[in-house]
């Protein structure tokens, strides 16, 4: 063998297992401009959405085979059971979950403190971008005014979107993934900062959009952020979804009038859902957007629309990377999971993966909840094991 020849397999060795930054960094500012655009000036149009999808896809592929990525049987036989209904079923529910399974696993090669600033920035890209089409007058901010019996009962302003709940998730997603950020990597200083501006920010916008849910959702994070380091409790934080799922259907049979005004009629529409299924709908798993009412509830979404095994595959990564965190001392990956988890119970999201901050979830969820991504030292001797907690520690101990 020749030298030539011996440093041209050494360069391509390197070049296959350096992280690939750019195209998780191209892949998560692509899917973040792309919700943007088909929710504003792009409004509807299927071609550029899916196209975008695909284009994402394709080189988050090319990324893995490249890399000659392992891929664990149980994932493998996942990915093809959801191609297969996405084919049998017509089921597009389906391809989201692919995607975000493919996309977490390229996220799970890189640097946990790089995957957390390309989402934050990406997020934060896409608030800044509906402003700027704002202000360049590419859309115009209506305010949608609700009344009843001539009385008005509700002013919201959508910020030039389709719609005040697509808007406040944007927000809630650059929020929640800034502030976890700055809570992880900076100082306290620049963190109480960091946190000032998003409480400003997002109560601000809550104001103007009457949106309760992303808004309690922020502030639920906030507090979380301070409680989960001195309550340490796994089995609490773990059971969250669970809980959420078994009160899904108490929701939607045996709550009254009041129950149903403050959810904004959701269990009504919870009920009307579930009497509309036949038993194989949750078994080989069917389209959710197609029903004419809307599910704002994203286990809901995930037991039609991704089948009860991948209902169950979720809960299950969910309950293993809370208690996985709650070891490594990773409290605010924690705190962002309960806030996520809870607001997933009214606002059909989890395979809305154009929202950054939801593949930040399935990145969670892989990495932390199977052995995918997970430092070497994580499957050593126990004497290593403890090395590497105490060096995960480090960047969190200031908060305790």
């Amino acid at each position: 063998m020749t030298a030539t020849t011996a440093n041209a397999r050494l360069t391509a060795t390197v070049a296959r297992r350096r992280p690939p930054r750019l195209v998780a960094a191209i892949a998560l500012v692509a899917l973040a401009v792309n919700s943007v655009l088909i929710q504003t000036v792009a409004a509807d149009n299927e071609a550029l959405k899916q196209g975008v999808r695909g284009a994402v896809l394709m080189v988050v592929l090319v990324a893995l085979l490249a890399r000659n990525v392992y891929v664990p049987q149980w994932l493998t036989g996942l990915l093809l059971a959801s191609m297969s209904l996405l084919v049998l079923r017509q089921n597009p529910d389906q391809l989201s979950i692919v995607f975000a399974l493919i996309l977490a696993l390229l996220l799970c090669l890189l640097p946990e403190r790089t995957v957390l600033k390309y989402a934050a920035v990406a997020a934060v890209a896409a608030l800044g971008l509906i402003f700027l089409l704002l202000w360049t007058g590419a859309t115009v901010n209506q305010e949608i005014v609700l009344e009843k019996a001539g009385r008005i009962i509700r002013e919201r302003q959508a910020y030039g979107t389709k719609g005040v709940p697509f808007f406040f998730n944007i927000v809630a997603g650059a929020c929640m993934l800034s502030l976890l950020y700055a809570y992880r990597y900076w100082s306290r200083q620049r963190f109480a900062l960091t946190l000032g501006a998003v409480l400003a920010l997002s109560y601000q916008l809550f104001r103007t959009t009457d949106a309760r849910g992303g808004f309690l959702t922020v502030l639920l994070f906030a507090g979380l952020l301070v409680i989960v380091p001195r309550v340490r409790i796994p089995i609490v934080y773990a059971s969250v979804p669970v809980v959420l799922v078994g009160a899904t259907p108490i929701l939607a049979y045996l709550t009254g009038y009041e129950v149903n005004r403050v959810l904004s009629n959701r269990p009504v529409f919870y009920r009307m859902f579930l009497e509309d299924r036949e038993w194989f709908d949750f078994v080989l798993s069917t389209p959710v957007k197609a029903t004419a009412y809307p599910v704002d509830n994203s286990y809901i979404h995930l037991a039609v629309g991704g089948g009860l095994v991948m209902l169950a595959v979720f809960l299950a990564l969910f309950w293993r990377a809370i208690y996985r965190l709650m070891e490594r001392r990773l409290y605010g990956e924690v705190a962002f999971l309960i806030a996520a988890a809870t607001y997933c119970a009214s606002e059909s999201l989890i395979v809305r993966i154009e929202l950054v901050w939801i593949v930040y979830v399935w990145y969670l969820l892989l990495r932390h909840g199977t052995a995918i991504g997970r430092p070497s030292f994580e499957v050593g001797s126990p004497v290593q094991r403890a090395r590497g907690r105490r060096a995960d520690a480090t960047a969190t101990d200031m908060w305790l």
